[in-house]
């Protein structure tokens, strides 16, 4: 079933976790600076039989599109027995939501602060379910750039990373590695891909490698849109990485 959590429309500079989440039981209040702007959204899909310690994949949809969308995508796509969680990005567009805006001048900014809010959900999640294992990312798109930057800048936050047809924004080059809490990083991009170019996936996947991070780079013939080979190789992957 889907559970809808969604977020009261406060524009304050410091929020407390029952404001920023309408989401029950979240535990002890907390405040958080984030920048101004609408807090994010959330759906969750529980799947069967699911318990407190089921682990969770964050999904973070394409520009242009929303959570419900893309989790209707996933599921039908990849059947993960976790619990998923999809957050709806910040920026409206005419069709759905975005991360970041295309082409200006803002677009670096705009990812640090959809991060700032990703970081909130992800410590949200923790307090809700915190003997979970930390949670899987996955984006696709504008989705991916996101968790290449939560990636280069929070990895240790995430159990493994899935990545398709993103790319490195700038303020990403210099990527925090850690020896020990480093996730596992599954990145696929289409040779023929138009909106964000092969090259730019590929340079991507290799600089996470150069710093030490177990990469898997899966690249298709393919474009921007992943065929579904690609989306039951990194559901395959992500279950072999969950697996003890």
């Amino acid at each position: 079933m889907w559970l809808d959590w969604t977020t009261d429309t406060v524009r304050v500079a410091v929020l407390f976790w029952a404001a920023l989440f309408v989401y029950p039981t979240l535990g002890t209040a907390q405040s958080l600076s984030v920048p101004a702007g609408d807090p994010l959204s959330f759906r969750v899909f529980e799947p069967p039989k699911a318990t407190p310690s089921t682990p969770i994949v964050i999904a973070l949809h394409p520009v242009g599109s929303n959570n419900q969308k893309f989790g209707k995508l996933i599921k039908r796509l990849m059947k993960l027995p976790y619990r998923l969680v999809l957050p709806n990005a910040p920026f409206r567009t005419r069709r759905g939501h975005s991360w970041y805006k295309i082409r200006s001048a803002s677009s670096d900014a705009d990812v640090a602060s959809s991060g700032i809010r990703l970081l909130a959900l992800v410590d949200a999640l923790g307090a809700r379910w915190p003997t979970a294992p930390r949670p899987v990312l996955l984006g696709y798109s504008q989705g991916a750039v996101m968790a290449f930057h939560m990636t280069a800048n929070h990895g240790d936050r995430f159990s493994a990373v899935v990545a398709l047809a993103g790319y490195l924004v700038p303020d990403n080059a210099r990527i925090q590695a850690s020896n020990t809490n480093s996730p596992p990083l599954f990145v696929s991009h289409g040779e023929r891909d138009k909106t964000i170019p092969f090259q730019e996936g590929r340079e991507a996947a290799i600089a996470f490698f150069e710093q030490g991070f177990n990469l898997t780079f899966f690249p298709h013939k393919g474009g921007h849109g992943c065929p579904r080979r690609v989306w039951r190789e990194a559901a395959t992957w992500i279950q072999s990485e969950m697996t003890p």
